[in-house]
């Protein structure tokens, strides 16, 4: 079975589509069969990014039982397999957002990876956000030459001159 990864943050406009698309390519580059998924059903742009923004069967039609999941992947030029989301907000009210789970576990017994890039909810904006903000301090703090074993000192090493 293959392996899912998910790329996701807490806010948009920071990359995830980007890097998604830009691991399965290297990933794709090592002989490995690779698909990536637009899960993030209001701001797709996986399609838009590999040159395929409308296409005639996509994940939107998956999730309303209108298509099978092999009819909504395509071969990009690099060999890596992706499937966009409609652009259109018409259906994601019909749509079941539960069957992501169910698309996600089909395409894990056909590809060696999985990437899906999905919407981060809100009530998890918190959890994202702070373990990379605590990690960054953390890394800024070595760079500066701080004393990363005094932990009530570390925010204001980093933020005080």
């Amino acid at each position: 079975m293959g392996k899912l990864i998910t790329i996701t943050s807490g806010k948009g406009g920071v990359g995830k589509t980007t890097t998604a698309i830009n691991l399965g390519a290297a990933i794709n580059k090592f002989g490995k069969d690779v698909v990536v998924v637009d899960a993030n059903l209001t701001t797709p742009n996986v399609g838009l990014h590999l040159g395929a923004p409308i296409v005639p069967v996509n994940l939107n039609h998956v999730l309303l039982g209108k298509a099978k999941i092999s009819d909504a992947i395509y071969e990009h030029e690099s060999g890596t397999k992706i499937i966009p989301s409609s652009l259109s907000a018409r259906e994601l009210k019909r749509i079941n957002h539960a069957k992501l789970k169910d698309v996600a576990r089909k395409l894990r017994k056909i590809a060696d990876y999985v990437i899906e890039i999905p919407k981060t909810l809100e009530f998890m904006m918190p959890l994202v956000a702070s373990v990379p903000l605590q990690l960054l301090a953390y890394h800024i703090a070595l760079l500066r030459g701080c004393n990363i074993d005094k932990p009530r000192n570390l925010a204001k090493s980093v933020t005080v001159e």
